[in-house]
C-alpha cells in the first residue's frame, strides 16, 4: 500500500524496495563507521539504554531490509515505522541513558547525534511528506538539546550550528527519498493513464470490428438477397433462398456466445479445396486454378474470412461485371507462410475513387474485413472498361 492508503503501482513498489535495501546497508556503514564511538561511550551508558539504542538505530533498519528481501512488506513496513518511532525515543531519553545524565568531554558528542540522517530517510519511507519534514525538524531540535544536556561544556551557538547542519543532513536524505518515491508514483499514474487508454481503444476497436461485421453482413447477405430475389427469375430465387440462408446462420453465430474458437487449423491442401468448392457453387464456369509449396496451416477463422472474402468478391463480379460473356478466373497461390486468393474479371470495371467511403460495398465486405484478421489484407483494383482483381493476401508469419 502507498502512504496515502492507496494501492501502490509496480514502480513504487520497486523504487521503494531498493530503498529500504539502501536504508539497511546505510545503517551497516554508519555503524561501522561509528564503532569507536559505541565502544568508548557504552562505558558510560546505562547497559539498557546502550543495547536498546543499537537495536533500534542499528538493527531494526537491518530487519527491514531483510525482510523487504523475502518478501514480508508488511513486516518490513512494521520495521520502518518502529526505527522512527524508536529513533525519536532514544533522542529523548538520551539524558536517561547516561551516568550522570552526560558523557565526559574526553569522549566526544553523543555517537547518536552523527547518525540523524538515516532517521530522517526512514521517516520518509514510513510517513506522508508532511510527517516526514516536521520529524526531520524535531530530530534536528533534539540535536541542540541533546547536545547542550548531554556533553558538558557545550554552548548554544555550536549546539545550534550542530542542529542546522544536521538539518540540512536530514533534508538531502528526506528529500531524495521524498523526491524518488514522488516520481515512482508519477510514473505508475502515467502507466495506468496508458493502460486505461489502450482499454478504451481496444473496445472502441471491438465496436467498430463488430459495426463492420454487421455492415459487412447486411451488404453481403441482405442486400444481395434482396437484389436476387427482385430479380425473379428461378436460378435467382434458389440462389436467394441460399444466400438468405446463410444470412440466417451468420445472425444466429452472431447473437450467440462467443467462445474460442477449437477447430482445428486447414492445410494448404483443405484450403485450396474450400475456395474451389466456393467457386464451383457460385460460378461453375469460373476457371480456377492453383499453386502451392512449403507447409502452410492456417487457422479456422482466418480460413473462413478468407472463404468468405472470396465468396464476396466473386459474387459482386457476378452482379456488377456487366455484359454476359465476362470471363472469370480464381486463383491460390500459396507460397511457405504467404497465400494469396485472386478473383479476376474482364467486365466493366467501375472507378474505386467515385464509391463513396461510407457505402456498405466492397471495400467494407473485402478490404476492412480482411485487415480485421492479423497479417490479412485485401486489395481492389479495378478501371472502367477494364474488369477487376481482388487479390486477398495472408501472411503466417505477421499474424505470430
Amino acid at each position: 500500500m502507498g502512504r496515502d492508503g492507496t494501492a501502490a503501482g509496480m514502480t513504487e513498489q520497486r523504487f521503494r524496495r531498493i530503498m529500504v535495501l539502501c536504508l539497511g546497508a546505510a545503517s551497516l556503514a554508519f555503524a561501522g563507521v561509528s564503532s569507536g564511538a559505541l565502544v568508548v561511550q557504552s562505558q558510560h551508558e546505562t547497559p539498557w539504554w546502550a543495547v536498546a539504542s543499537i537495536v533500534i538505530v542499528f538493527g531494526s533498519p537491518i530487519i527491514s531490509a531483510v525482510a523487504e528481501l523475502a518478501g514480508l512488506d508488511h513486516l518490513a513496513r512494521a520495521a520502518l515505522i518502529f526505527t522512527t518511532a524508536g529513533f525519536l525515543v532514544v533522542m529523548l531519553t538520551l539524558e536517561q541513558g547516561l551516568h550522570g545524565g552526560a558523557l565526559p568531554a574526553s569522549v566526544g558528542a553523543p555517537w547518536i547525534l552523527g547518525i540523524t540522517p538515516l532517521a530522517a530517510a526512514s521517516a520518509a519511507l514510513a510517513l506522508p511528506p508532511l510527517g516526514a519534514w516536521a520529524y526531520s525538524l524535531v530530530i534536528a531540535s533534539l540535536v541542540a538539546v541533546d547536545r547542550i544536556l548531554a556533553f558538558p561544556g557545550s554552548i548554544v551557538d555550536v549546539a545550534l550550528q550542530d542542529a542546522l547542519v544536521a538539518l540540512l543532513l536530514q533534508s538531502v536524505f528526506a528529500g531524495l527519498t521524498l523526491a524518488t518515491l514522488r516520481a515512482s508514483r508519477s510514473l505508475d499514474a502515467v502507466a495506468r493513464a496508458i493502460r486505461m487508454e489502450a482499454i478504451a481503444d481496444a473496445r472502441a476497436d471491438a465496436r467498430l470490428r463488430e459495426q463492420r461485421h454487421a455492415d459487412a453482413l447486411i451488404h453481403d447477405t441482405v442486400l444481395a438477397t434482396l437484389l436476387l430475389a427482385a430479380r425473379g427469375s428461378s436460378a435467382h430465387n434458389d440462389q436467394a433462398v441460399a444466400l438468405a440462408q446463410r444470412g440466417l446462420e451468420q445472425i444466429d453465430r452472431l447473437g450467440a456466445p462467443q467462445a474460442v474458437d477449437m477447430a482445428p487449423p486447414l492445410d494448404a491442401d483443405e484450403l485450396i479445396w474450400r475456395v474451389q468448392a466456393m467457386a464451383t457453387d457460385l460460378d461453375p464456369y469460373a476457371r480456377f486454378t492453383w499453386a502451392a509449396s512449403g507447409d502452410l496451416s492456417v487457422p479456422s477463422v482466418v480460413a473462413d474470412t478468407i472463404v468468405d472474402a472470396a465468396s464476396e468478391a466473386l459474387r459482386n463480379s457476378l452482379q456488377h461485371a456487366g455484359r454476359h460473356e465476362v470471363s472469370r478466373a480464381v486463383v491460390v497461390d500459396i507460397r511457405d507462410a504467404e497465400l494469396h486468393v485472386a478473383v479476376l474479371d474482364d467486365g466493366e470495371g467501375f472507378d474505386p475513387a467515385s464509391v463513396r467511403p461510407d457505402r456498405l460495398g466492397i471495400r467494407l465486405s473485402l478490404e476492412q474485413r480482411m485487415a480485421a484478421v492479423l497479417g490479412g489484407s485485401a486489395v481492389v483494383s479495378s478501371r472502367p472498361g477494364a474488369g477487376t482483381s481482388v487479390v486477398i493476401r495472408w501472411r503466417a508469419d505477421a499474424a505470430g
